[in-house]
């Protein structure tokens, strides 16, 4: 059986690390928004003080719009799993669907299988595809939960009788008809508070 283990970092927006850095970018810039600049690029009398203020105000101003962000919006999202032949199971990133694909160039034969989604610690809900059910070569079966708005499309997409909402923890897994396990995937989610704030 094969593992493999995935970590990403998502930004505030949802997106992936690259955006997070880019967002990081953006914090430095409101930083430099800092008293001495406005003092530089304003030379003399009354109206220096009034620039001062109102730039000591846009400060607060932005302070207080990125505050919630900076406090809790740095999920990191661990993947791990492992596969015992051509077929996995994997969750998109948001974590809204599962995905079963098949990486070979032949088809598969996965009558009676079963796919579990355990959510968090709750009963995992339980998919059986049906006995004359075949994953063809290189394909992928997305299996929604209910509350989603996807229609029921066979056989590439399957929406399931219960829903379920993105959680810090779900665990996909898939298993052939006789029980044994072919495929699994478990995602963990981690918020790490950011508490720099400015000064």
């Amino acid at each position: 059986m094969r593992n493999y283990t995935v970590k990403s970092e998502r930004g505030q927006n949802g997106n992936d690390a690259e955006m997070q850095a880019l967002n990081t970018d953006r914090k430095e810039g409101e930083q430099l928004m800092t008293t001495p600049t406005v003092l530089q690029k304003n030379k003399g009398g009354k109206k220096k003080t009034k620039n001062l203020e109102k730039s000591k105000l846009k400060v607060l101003e932005l302070q207080n719009s990125n505050k919630p962000s900076q406090e809790h919006d740095n999920p990191t999202v661990t993947c791990q799993g492992s596969v015992r032949g051509p077929v996995i199971v994997e969750f998109d990133q948001d974590r809204k669907y599962v995905g079963v694909k098949n990486f070979s160039n032949e088809e598969q034969p996965m009558g009676c299988w079963e796919l579990q989604i355990q959510v968090d610690d709750e009963q995992p809900i339980i998919y059986t595809f049906l006995p004359s059910f075949t994953l063809k070569a290189e394909q992928t079966v997305t299996i929604w939960p209910s509350n989603s708005d996807v229609d029921h499309n066979p056989p590439t997409n399957l929406v399931l009788w219960k829903s379920w909402d993105p959680a810090d923890k779900l665990l996909a897994t898939l298993l052939c008809s006789s029980g044994q396990e072919m495929a699994k995937t478990k995602v963990n989610v981690t918020i790490e508070a950011n508490c720099d704030h400015y000064s």
